[in-house]
C-alpha cells in the first residue's frame, strides 16, 4: 500500500492490531508505517471511530507499560551486579515521581491517588516542618505535572461518554 494514501478502516483489524503494537512498544508513527499510511490518518481514525480510539488509547497505556518494563529490565548493569539509579531515577520520574530526597520523605505521596490526597500530604508536611517551602515547592511542580495529565484523562473520558449517548 503505498504510503500515505489512507487505507480503508477495518474494524476488525485496526482496533486489535493497534493494541499489538502498543503491547510491543510501537508509537504512532510506526503503526503509520506498518499500515502504509500517516500519523493524521491514526488520529481521524481516533476522531471517526470510538472503537479505535479506545484501542489508541489502550496502545499508549500498553506501550508506557513496555517501556517502564524495559526500564525495569535495565536496572543492572551488563554485568548483572551493579545497580543502576539513573535508570531507576528516570523510570520513576516517568511515572510522576523522582527519586531524591525531597519525596523519599514523604512516602504517602507515592499511594496518593488524587490532586486532594496529594495536596493534602505536602500541605501537612510544610505545616509540621517535615519539609521546607523550598521542598513543598518542587513537589508542588512535579504534582501538577502529573495532575495535568489527569484531567485531561478524565476530560477524554467525559467526552466518549456524551460521544456515546450522542449515537
Amino acid at each position: 500500500m503505498p504510503l500515505g494514501r489512507p487505507p480503508i478502516y477495518n474494524p476488525d483489524f485496526h482496533p486489535a492490531d493497534c493494541e499489538r503494537l502498543g503491547r510491543e512498544g510501537k508509537f504512532a508513527v510506526q503503526m503509520a508505517r506498518d499500515w502504509g499510511t500517516d500519523v493524521r490518518t491514526i488520529y481521524d481514525w481516533c476522531d471517526q471511530h470510538p472503537a479505535f480510539s479506545l484501542s489508541f488509547t489502550r496502545a499508549k497505556q500498553y506501550r508506557a507499560a513496555w517501556m517502564m518494563e524495559q526500564a525495569q529490565n535495565g536496572l543492572l548493569t551488563d554485568k548483572g551486579t551493579t545497580f543502576n539509579s539513573q535508570v531507576l531515577g528516570m523510570m520513576l520520574k516517568y511515572d510522576g515521581v523522582q527519586l531524591d530526597d525531597r519525596l523519599m520523605k514523604l512516602p504517602a505521596l507515592a499511594h496518593a491517588k488524587t490532586f486532594n490526597a496529594r495536596s493534602e500530604i505536602v500541605v501537612n508536611a510544610f505545616a509540621s516542618g517535615e519539609i521546607s517551602a523550598k521542598e513543598a515547592n518542587q513537589i508542588v511542580d512535579i504534582i501538577a505535572k502529573t495532575a495535568r495529565i489527569d484531567e485531561v484523562t478524565e476530560l477524554r473520558a467525559k467526552l466518549e461518554a456524551i460521544e456515546d449517548k450522542l449515537k
